[in-house]
């Protein structure tokens, strides 16, 4: 992998490939822009809300979470959810990364930059 990949020109149509632990390999078809989900319910009493999440087209099994998301040869999420009627949601790497170096306050290194 060279890097992350840059989803902010991601548009509908667009296609990734999917690796996960299940599912295997596979070609992921865009089709929403980034969005939000508010107040998902974690089971345990607290709600949260995940920003920049892209559907896509595809199948995937329980356990298929965290799978890769590229687009040639870059990074661009991980699978974070599934619905039972043929739709992934995937979250981008480099804002989950730039995420974590905000609240850290320092570089995370991960493709040797």
């Amino acid at each position: 992998m060279t890097g992350h990949a840059d989803l902010t020109g991601t548009t509908m149509g667009s296609q990734f490939v999917a690796q996960s632990m299940k599912s295997g390999r596979q070609e992921l078809s865009v089709e929403s822009e980034a969005s939000t989900i508010g107040e998902i319910d974690t089971q345990d009493g607290t709600k949260i809300s995940i920003s920049n999440l892209i559907s896509c087209r595809g199948t995937a099994e329980k356990g298929d979470s965290g799978g890769l998301v590229f687009s040639n040869d870059q990074i661009a999420g991980i699978i974070v959810a599934k619905s039972d009627n043929g739709w992934i949601l995937v979250h981008s790497l480099k804002d989950a990364f730039d995420y974590l170096q905000n609240e850290l306050g320092r570089q995370i290194d991960i493709f040797g930059t």
